[in-house]
């Protein structure tokens, strides 16, 4: 029976160190005894009874690390894109500013009142309302809360 606990929510599988530690505190092992790296089958098996008696926490600390690993995934995919996102552009002729036709108070935008633009403006927008849904989305995961911190950092 307790094998099945072990396969089921103790994969550790995108957990991060915090996790192992809170399953190692849970399980009863003494802190700093063991880490993901020493832990083997046998000293799980030892704890058999503590595996039994904490199942529903295990599972928890387990949906915990999964929802964790994918807001880290989006997070990192959004600041790449923001990183990566490149522009290219064209130019225009500001007709007022070329023909004399200023507004008072206008500054012409150089020879010929070229004005550059972003070329794929709408598709930029559309990114834009896609990343913005994702933050959203993940906002309103039970996980978010530890990722304020890298939220406001990154604005």
């Amino acid at each position: 029976r307790c094998l099945t606990h072990l396969k089921s929510s103790m994969r550790g599988i995108n957990w991060e160190d915090t996790h192992w530690v809170q399953l190692f505190s849970l399980l009863g092992f003494k802190a700093g005894t063991l880490t993901k790296e020493t832990v083997t089958l046998a000293h799980f098996l030892d704890k058999a009874d503590a595996i039994i008696a904490h199942v529903q926490q295990i599972k928890e600390l387990d949906a915990m690390a999964q929802g964790e690993a994918l807001i880290r995934k989006a997070l990192t995919e959004l600041k790449l894109w923001a990183l990566q996102r490149m522009f290219t552009f064209v130019s225009n002729t500001d007709k007022a500013a070329a023909g004399g036709q200023a507004a008072a108070g206008d500054t012409k935008q150089g020879a010929g009142g070229r004005v550059p633009l972003v070329k794929e403006w709408s598709d930029l927008l559309s990114e834009l309302g896609n990343h913005q849904s994702l933050v959203a989305s993940l906002k309103t995961s039970h996980y978010y809360s530890m990722f304020k911190v890298n939220q406001t950092i990154g604005s």
